[in-house]
């Protein structure tokens, strides 16, 4: 009897299934798409700009920051940041939780979809994606712009305010930090070969013209001098060019860090191999492109899948440039806000069909084709200067405004 029973046991040892933990790899992993930072989705975006939802995240009173960039999970939930809270949203626009923090930044997503990273009252902060419950915090000196970079490995990278730029450990614990020259706002950006390249500079919190390169152990390979104030976040091709926005112009550099060609009216520049004094090259003197008097400000550029860049000037218009010519294959001209004044287009993103989307100060969202002829425009409260759309795998266009609504635009 005791050998049947042992047998028995033995059977339903060998015959019961194993189960693991679910793992859901995120549709929009953090700002602008992915660590490269391209803003391209693999998905068809919306084509008729009809809206889906929108839920209030933000007062959208004078002066109020809006909501911030949004990350979307592998089930669809929505991960907005906003001035008071931090909001996961299911498909349908229903909250499925919410948790008070303040000036939350930038929500990241870990590659397996449990743990949601973001930046908020001078702290770097882990919670879980099923209940909000947060996992840790570290502490850093100041306050940022924008939210953290997730790599390969796992590690949080986030800037400060305070001009340090942060390596942390999935677990909480700080790996490395470096000191810039000034203050960092924007998201860093990761290459296809783990190098880390950062566009530092705040207009209020401290300049610094440079962009630098680190390795994954937080040794500087180069930086590069941009002549001006700040830089934007790196967008990265699938070649490996690093396309930079430093206002007035657009930088691509190469992999070591010098100077491959520039869009705008002004190519000073040099590059700091281990930052010492002697560039390995860096400006070429020519003005390869000459899209507008004020390209990129600080804005990322988006890159589609045949390496069209897209990316716009001061005065509200967004271009499609040549990646091989570098010449400009068609422009878009938005509106301005109510009292007159343009600005800079948002971060654009762009679908597998080529389509690109982005919002204007004339608090329109827009959706252009290919050839750059209006696919759609949706009209919200306010400007949309600091959208930051990201697309779902169901080809959900989400994005915020700065009438403090998170808008949810689908076929």
């Amino acid at each position: 009897m005791k050998k049947h029973l042992l047998l028995l046991s033995l059977s339903f040892l060998v015959t019961s299934p194993i189960v693991f933990a679910e793992e859901i790899t995120p549709d929009w992993q953090m700002f602008h798409g992915n660590a490269q930072h391209t803003g391209y989705a693999d998905v068809k975006g919306p084509r008729s700009g009809t809206l889906k939802w929108k839920i209030k995240a933000a007062s959208g009173e004078d002066g109020s920051p809006p909501p911030t960039s949004i990350a979307i999970g592998g089930d669809g939930i929505a991960y907005i940041g906003s001035p008071t809270k931090i909001y996961a949203v299911k498909k349908n626009g229903n909250v499925k939780w919410s948790k008070k923090y303040l000036n939350v930044q930038g929500p990241a997503l870990s590659e397996d979809g449990k743990t949601v990273y973001m930046a908020g009252n001078n702290k770097l902060i882990a919670l879980s994606t099923k209940t909000g419950a947060r996992q840790w915090s570290y502490k850093m000196g100041d306050s940022t712009l924008f939210g953290p970079t997730i790599g390969p490995d796992g590690v949080i990278y986030q800037g400060s305010w305070d001009g340090y730029f942060y390596a942390v450990k999935p677990n909480g614990k700080l790996k490395w930090k470096y000191l810039t020259a000034g203050a960092v706002s924007y998201p860093a950006s990761i290459g296809h070969n783990g190098v880390i390249y950062l566009g530092a500079g705040d207009a209020h919190a401290g300049s610094d013209p440079y962009v630098y390169a680190f390795k994954s152990n937080g040794t500087l390979k180069w930086k590069y001098d941009t002549g001006s104030e700040r830089s934007g976040s790196p967008a990265i091709d699938a070649n490996g060019l690093i396309y930079v926005a430093s206002a007035p112009t657009l930088y691509v550099l190469n992999k070591d860090g010098t100077l491959a060609w520039a869009a705008g009216p002004n190519t000073d520049g040099g590059g700091e191999e281990g930052g010492g004094d002697e560039p390995p090259g860096g400006d070429d003197g020519e003005q390869t492109v000459q899209a507008a008097d004020d390209i990129a400000g600080i804005i990322t550029p988006a890159i589609a899948a045949d390496g069209t860049i897209y990316i716009g000037n001061s005065e509200g218009i967004i271009y499609a440039i040549d990646p091989d010519t570098h010449e400009t294959k068609w422009s878009y001209a938005t509106g301005p806000n109510g009292e007159g004044t343009y600005g800079l287009p948002s971060f654009p993103v762009v679908d597998k069909a080529g389509a690109v989307y982005f919002g204007a100060m004339d608090g329109k969202m827009y959706a252009l084709k290919k050839d750059g002829t209006l696919l759609w425009s949706y009209a919200t409260g306010d400007a949309l200067a600091e959208a930051a759309p990201a697309l779902g795998a169901d080809g959900t266009l989400y994005f915020a405004s700065d009438d403090g609504y998170v808008y949810a635009i689908n076929e």
